[in-house]
């Protein structure tokens, strides 16, 4: 499986590092800075061709490629360049700067062109209700921040700190950057709008803020923990609980408070079975009910069943098609920079909750295989969106690092000697294989643990 999923994600990612280095390319064109190759592929060159100045080639290693400016490295910088108006450095810092920055330019104008074209096909998304399940005690035996707040199971959330709630995963986005500050929440219970304050806690488990809530889910089981009361009683992952003895069960969260008193005593489970030949069977089985972290306890888990809605993207025009591909990707880019900020600021564990290349792959792989076309594209858009904001972050080695200190020679007017450009190169250079090796092992350590 991991195989095949390197073989679907690989030329996925390569695409958008192919788009990332076209934008270098067509920029330095552009702006008159000499390229002296372009390649789709890494490695040893298989076909190629010269038309001007610049080797247009296919390498060996088919995944994105690299646009070669001239003099743009150190190393190239030789006696032949020093006088060349086509050499990076020789051009004014205003050619360099577009240059540099066409990578991510070309991304996000990418990630524009794929939402446009999906929304003026049209695609309808799947939303999880935010109608939630509401967990009472921590782990610690603690009142989560949303019982303490007065929120109950099969409450609406609709909105926390003044911004709207449209579906579940939008909860999280807002808890995570918000760890001990109170915020107002509205919700909706059984019709009626209610108001309270709520302050998101940090967990320790999750590695980032919480409040205490779940998707509602309903109740077939999704896994069955082996040698638990369910597994030695015999229920199996598929299997529909109606009832606890003689009380109707609706959503899973109505399982767990029955029986969280139920310790050391017998209850009766009465659930539905699809078999594999389609046919339907009731079953009762007696299930004793065991104690875990003070709370009763048979070793079941939800399927991810729950309530759903579906959004429709559809633009009657392709000009309203590219309005809403414009404002689909800005989405994006806020998103990703929430990520920066909630990541820098401490505010989740960047080990459990930053994806680095190989986790990317294994997603990338699970998404091309799992899901549809429509989902795949967008996350591609989402990835584009990513892959130039990360690369703009103004580090040396970087883009966003060049970038920068061609403005501050743009704005100065001093030019950067060249011992002083090596230096800084040689630094991106040093930071960059440094945090490649921190999040291939990171990623690594993740899939091990399953964090």
């Amino acid at each position: 499986m991991i195989i095949l999923y390197l073989l679907i994600a690989l030329p996925i990612l390569g695409i958008l590092v192919f788009v990332h280095e076209f934008g270098h390319f067509i920029m330095a064109k552009w702006n008159k800075i000499g390229v002296d190759a372009f390649s789709i592929g890494f490695g040893k060159e298989i076909f190629g061709f010269t038309i001007g100045e610049t080797r247009y080639k296919i390498s060996l290693i088919p995944f994105g490629g690299y646009c070669k400016m001239r003099g743009e490295e150190h190393k190239d910088r030789e006696a032949q360049t020093e006088n060349d108006p086509r050499a990076m450095y020789n051009r004014p810092p205003l050619a360099r700067l577009f240059a540099i920055i066409g990578g991510a330019l070309f991304n996000y104008l990418f990630a524009i062109l794929i939402m446009s074209l999906l929304i003026w096909h049209g695609f309808s998304e799947t939303l999880i209700s935010p109608q939630v399940a509401i967990i009472e005690k921590d782990g610690k035996g603690e009142f989560t921040p949303a019982y303490k707040a007065g929120l109950r199971s099969e409450d609406t959330i609709i909105s926390i700190g003044g911004e709207k709630i449209e579906s579940y995963m939008d909860i999280p986005k807002i808890v995570v950057l918000n760890v001990d500050k109170p915020l107002s929440i509205e919700f909706i219970r059984k019709g009626i709008t209610n108001n309270a304050i709520i302050t998101p806690r940090y967990s320790d488990s999750k590695g980032a803020g919480y409040i205490g809530v779940t998707p509602l889910f309903y109740t077939t089981i999704g896994y069955v923990t082996s040698n638990s009361p369910a597994s030695m009683a015999g229920l199996k992952p598929g299997d529909k609980i109606l009832k606890i003895d003689n009380t109707t069960m609706t959503y899973f969260y109505e399982i767990d408070r029955y029986i969280e008193d139920k310790t050391n005593r017998e209850v009766s489970v009465t659930l539905l079975r699809i078999e594999t030949n389609g046919a339907s069977n009731v079953i009762t089985q007696k299930i004793k009910v065991d104690r875990f972290e003070s709370r009763g306890y048979i070793g079941i888990a939800p399927l991810n069943d729950y309530p759903t809605f579906e959004k429709i993207h559809k633009a009657n025009n392709l000009l309203t098609a590219f309005k809403e591909g414009f404002i689909h990707t800005h989405y994006f880019l806020f998103e990703t920079l929430r990520g920066f900020k909630a990541m820098f600021s401490g505010k989740i564990d960047i080990r459990r909750n930053v994806a680095g290349p190989v986790r990317i792959l294994q997603m990338t792989g699970e998404i091309a295989t799992k899901t549809d076309i429509t989902t795949l594209l967008r996350f591609m858009a989402l990835l584009s969106v990513a892959l130039g904001f990360f690369n703009m972050l103004p580090i040396p080695g970087f883009d966003g690092g060049h970038a920068l200190f061609n403005l501050a020679e743009l704005i100065s007017r001093k030019k950067l000697s060249e011992k002083a450009r090596a230096i800084i190169e040689m630094t991106g250079f040093i930071f960059i294989i440094t945090l490649s090796i921190f999040v291939f092992l990171n990623d690594i350590l993740n899939l091990l643990y399953g964090r």
